[in-house]
């Protein structure tokens, strides 16, 4: 069999918060999803051929995409989308099938997870995996193959042919370790390079799942219970990636640090072996101490993303953050302290919060100080607590985002929480919120002795600019 695994190109995404003003300018992240299942594919099917096709990284466009299938011809493709980018999987479908009728598209990640009758609504999209695909996907070739009937495969939903759409809830991969170890060399590291890099970098996942309830995030397609690689297959994983050459590392779990032991022994084991890297990760500001951000700043950490959100005790109850202002302030004083840069996130809006409220938030961020700043506008996702409330509270009228998943639309416009302001009032306080903190001369100096090389300041500049403005 010939399994290709795409990231299709974008010409009609969506947009988000308006934090994706800067994307282009910050770089392609690895395709981590493809990659896992790329590994698992390899290992659970090895008479297969697999290839990892990224035409985002790639610059392909739909035309080049056509072109390229029409070379391979394969007989499985996996796509993996986001809500944001369905308008583009559903375009990229329709010119597949056109082409090669044949094929089987298989379509998983968090929109596959949220909406699997929407997309099996779709005649190009033959199945849905819902949840984490690493099992269910080999397991689906393995039927498609004999001709058998997928029903009972956790996660995998079909349509029959009266158009009805069956599946089976997806189960969570409880040892993480027992999956296959990811091949860097299956993409291309140099397409991946973040503005803050100098050297290659590579994206690492060290544990799924959060266990925390905040009202307004959720990575449905990984579950609420926290599971983690054992400190020695993060080790194991580092190693295989500087074989590649490749020595800088993002770490994307959502919070790197729920067990503290478990940090310090990755880190005592990157110290001990000497292997050199450098690494970022998020973390709770009340999951850290002086302690473990010592161990994680001699390990090769040199960059801490927290998720602040708000600037007072009582927008982070109404978020359900689970964190104080007190915890903020320390956790951001220590990293100051031990010299590793932060950067924090801010919430501009939310449940019962009013321009007086945002107005605070702001003036927070000045007062931390963290390295880097980031503002989103607060929008309520599908699949999260507060797309709940609002549908229960009549703030929200309409299932919206199942309305756009049943029927895409390039007008769709991404909805904000308009409780107490609107989303003009909202958008003005987000590029307010920007223009206070970049454009302090002190910051921009700061920045500027921090250039490593022309390329960082060139794009560094470009980021810098659009702030600005």
């Amino acid at each position: 069999m010939k399994n290709l695994l795409l990231r299709v190109p974008l010409t009609h995404p969506i947009t988000a918060d308006m934090s994706d003003m800067f994307e282009e300018d910050t770089g392609v992240y690895p395709p981590l999803g493809l990659l896992y299942l790329h590994a698992s594919l390899r290992r659970m099917r090895p008479r297969d051929e697999v290839e990892i096709l990224d035409c985002t990284a790639e610059g392909i466009d739909l035309n080049g995409l056509t072109a390229k299938l029409s070379d391979c011809k394969p007989h499985i493709i996996g796509i993996t989308a986001l809500t944001f980018h369905i308008i583009d999987v559903y375009r990229c479908a329709a010119e597949i099938k056109k082409n090669l009728p044949d094929t089987t598209l298989i379509l998983g990640g968090p929109h596959a997870h949220l909406f699997p009758k929407e997309v099996l609504s779709n005649p190009n999209i033959d199945y849905v995996i819902t949840g984490e695909g690493e099992i269910s996907f080999p397991m689906l070739i393995d039927h498609l193959e004999k001709s058998s009937e997928p029903s009972k495969i956790p996660g995998v939903f079909s349509r029959s042919a009266d158009g009805d759409v069956k599946g089976t809830p997806p189960t969570l991969i409880k040892d993480l370790d027992s999956l296959a170890p990811i091949d860097f060399t299956s993409v291309k590291p140099e397409k991946y390079k973040p503005v803050m890099e100098k050297e290659l970098s590579a994206m690492l996942m060290s544990s799924r799942g959060c266990p925390y309830k905040c009202i307004y995030c959720d990575r449905p397609h990984l579950g609420n219970i926290f599971r983690p690689h054992s400190p020695k297959r993060v080790i194991e994983d580092i190693k295989r990636a500087m074989e590649c050459g490749i020595k800088s590392f993002q770490f994307f779990d959502d919070t790197f640090t729920v067990v503290k032991s478990r940090v310090e022994d990755i880190c005592r084991m990157i110290t001990e072996q000497k292997l050199g890297i450098s690494f970022s990760l998020r973390a709770r500001v009340n999951t850290v101490d002086e302690n473990l951000l010592m161990s994680l700043k001699k390990a090769g950490c040199r960059r801490i993303s927290f998720g602040v959100e708000a600037g007072s005790n009582r927008m982070l109850k109404s978020l359900r953050k689970n964190t104080t202002i007190e915890e903020v302030i320390n956790a951001f004083h220590l990293c100051k302290k031990i010299g590793i840069e932060t950067l924090a996130d801010f919430i501009i809006g939310g449940p019962d919060q009013t321009i007086k409220d945002v107005e605070e938030t702001i003036s927070f961020a000045l007062k931390l100080d963290p390295s880097y700043a980031q503002f989103t506008v607060m929008t309520p996702y599908p699949g999260t607590e507060l797309y709940q409330i609002g549908l229960d509270s009549g703030l929200i009228k309409t299932d919206y985002w199942r309305e756009f998943a049943a029927n895409p639309s390039k007008a769709f416009q991404t909805p904000v929480w308009e409780e107490h302001l609107s989303r003009d009032e909202l958008v003005e306080l987000f590029h307010r919120a920007y223009r206070k903190f970049y454009r302090r001369p002190r910051y921009i100096l700061k920045e500027l002795f921090k250039v490593r090389s022309f390329d960082e300041f060139y794009r560094k500049a470009r980021i810098g600019l659009r702030a600005l403005s």
